[in-house]
């Protein structure tokens, strides 16, 4: 199986908090317009994609790729998938 998480429902942060689920480094940052998506990678190499508003994405504004980052969600957003 294969859990699945809507990019607007993962939270990350510049510090580590109680909350985390994973970390990653923060690779390519694309804005766009009312909101930006983030590309994480993680520890394995795999990615993760983050969709922030614009409030958020001030945040991430000053951040550099390769910073580490820190991504939360809440147990409700998972969905199991079947893999193929």
């Amino acid at each position: 199986p294969v859990i699945g998480i809507r990019p607007e429902n993962i939270t990350v942060t510049l510090e580590p908090t109680a909350a985390d689920r994973v970390s990653g480094t923060l690779g390519d940052i694309a804005y766009q317009g009312r909101h930006s998506v983030l590309e994480i990678v993680l520890q394995n190499g795999h990615t993760l994609t983050v969709e922030i508003d614009q409030v958020k994405a001030t945040v991430f504004s000053q951040a550099q790729p390769g910073s580490v980052v820190y991504c939360q969600w809440q147990d409700h957003s998972m969905l199991l998938l079947a893999a193929n």
